[in-house]
């Protein structure tokens, strides 16, 4: 709306063009609206109905009850949980498959929580922050208690002398309670305003981008929060030098024989145990995260990314509308892309983004039958012939693709280590062929090459448990044979990338 059309507060209900086709603008999202997708790194700009999909994309996603494209966000009704909605799901797909077995049998819908599908990777992150934050309000808590506590020392004989004067015990220690909420509401205060500053400057030196959901911010919940852990704190950390000036008396003073009550205090050194024991727990917690950061910053994502301009195209469904069409408009790119000044070379990658693979195929073994629900789920990848030599990833046997792997010769691919492993454990892959598609009578594909493992997921892992830790499955396929509407090209660079922004879109642009 800001970028495109100005803020115009008159474009909605006006007609606007993508894909070469009429829309009419209805609404406008605010701001802090952050979709599901963007959590895998998408950027979702326009949202249409479901059923103009087919008429953009050229997919028939309404029509063929094989597509495993779709999947759905629910709330749960009252009382609901996700076992019962799991038991409806399974039943419903139990009828489907019944009534239509060529394309469902042994299919199954299955459901997850929101926030263990998507959010799995801050989660943790996130309560060891907190974790470590009420560390350091411990440590400021005992340290402010400690000084309270000689502070009493300091106010022993004014302790002594005002219940000598008629003041109860009762009064005494509201006195000190009040002395304490005003000491805790002045450090909240402060702790806020710091926050508040100090937010935003951080968030801009960060080097990390966190998706839209978990947007950092001082909100009414932290507030709240705040206010309530301040006043929690002042009473409890207050306790001690209330227990003990309520505890002070004349007599005690006079038999000190000084202005300050004689002995060590037992509740002083406990404190100090505690504030001694929370600093090593919070040093060492801190030196784990840091080690973490750095780990998690370092891993190596096992292609070569530096230097690497990512450019997303959607091709047109009228102008490109058969593989063919979309095929040479792929190399006619990607040429024209390599012969810029300053580029190395250009790769052709898709669907999806380099290092957020989200385009999957389900793969089985041609020389064994297993039911649809059982094939192998791998992110697959369309790509060009000396792709993986320039992304660097190695080829471990058999052949890379060539010019004459096009639509008019039998479908070849390139599986990943541990896609080898899992379909044909112990056996040499090159020369096995797959089954990419459900349809009963779809080609076959021919193993030619065996890769190294790669992260095409990025650095951050998107599951949980033991298979967070296991390789990712890839399988690459010719861009030639499997040419997508969406395609995305890797433009290396010998400067900064986005020195070549305007010559890459001049260079599309004199394509199409």
């Amino acid at each position: 709306w800001r970028q495109e059309f100005g803020a115009d507060p008159a474009l909605v209900g006006r007609e606007i063009r993508m894909q070469d086709r009429l829309f009419t603008v209805i609404g406008v999202m605010p701001d802090s609206f952050s979709d599901v997708p963007e959590n895998n790194g998408e950027r979702i700009d326009v949202w249409v109905p479901l059923e103009r999909a087919p008429g953009l994309f050229g997919a028939p996603v309404l029509t063929d009850r094989g597509n495993r494209l779709m999947w759905v966000v629910v709330r749960l009704a009252e009382g609901a949980t996700l076992a019962s909605a799991q038991a409806e799901l399974t039943a419903l797909s139990a009828h489907i498959a019944e009534a239509n077995p060529a394309t469902n049998a042994n299919f199954t819908f299955r459901a997850s929580a929101l926030s263990a599908t998507f959010f799995a990777e801050a989660r943790r992150p996130l309560w060891l922050l907190l974790g470590g934050s009420l560390f350091v309000l411990l440590i400021g808590c005992v340290n402010v208690a400690n000084l309270l506590l000689v502070r009493s020392a300091d106010r022993s004989r004014e302790f002594a002398v005002r219940p000598a004067v008629g003041a109860s015990a009762s009064r005494l220690v509201r006195q000190l309670c009040v002395e304490s909420l005003l000491l805790a509401a002045a450090g909240a205060i402060g702790g806020l305003l710091l926050a508040a500053w100090l937010t935003p400057v951080l968030l801009r030196l960060s080097s990390i981008t966190l998706p839209n959901f978990s947007a950092v911010s001082i909100d009414v919940t932290v507030v709240v929060m705040t206010v309530m852990m301040s006043l929690a704190c002042g009473l409890l950390f207050g306790f001690a030098p209330m227990w003990r000036a309520s505890r002070t008396t004349a007599q005690s003073l006079l038999a000190g024989g000084a202005g300050r009550v004689a002995g060590s205090s037992r509740t002083a050194r406990w404190l100090a145990g505690v504030e001694v024991t929370a600093a090593f727990v919070l040093a060492a917690g801190a030196l784990v995260m840091l080690q973490s950061l750095s780990a998690l910053t370092a891993t190596d994502l096992q292609f070569r990314s530096d230097r690497l301009l990512t450019v997303r195209l959607e091709l047109p469904q009228e102008r490109y509308a058969t593989p063919a069409a979309r095929a040479l408009a792929g190399d006619r790119l990607r040429e024209r892309l390599a012969a810029l000044p300053g580029v190395e070379h250009a790769t052709i990658w898709g669907p999806a983004m380099f290092a957020r693979a989200t385009w999957v195929a389900f793969l089985a073994s041609a020389d064994t039958a297993v039911r649809d629900n059982e094939r192998l789920m791998a992110w697959r990848h369309s790509t060009n012939p000396g792709a993986l030599r320039d992304l660097e990833i190695p080829l471990l046997a058999g052949r890379d693709f060539t010019a004459g792997d096009t639509l008019d010769a039998p479908f070849v691919a390139i599986v990943s280590q541990a896609t080898a492993a899992r379909l044909w454990p112990g056996q040499d892959p090159i020369g096995k062929q797959l089954r990419t598609s459900t349809a009963p009578n779809a080609p076959l594909t021919t193993i030619v090459g065996l890769a190294a493992d790669a992260r095409h997921r990025g650095r951050f892992r998107s599951t949980t448990g033991a298979a967070a830790y296991e390789p990712q499955l890839d399988i690459y396929m010719p861009y030639a044979q499997r040419p997508n509407a969406l395609v995305v090209f890797g433009v290396r660079t010998n400067a900064r990338p986005d020195t070549q922004i305007n010559a890459v879109r001049a260079a599309i642009a004199g394509v199409d």
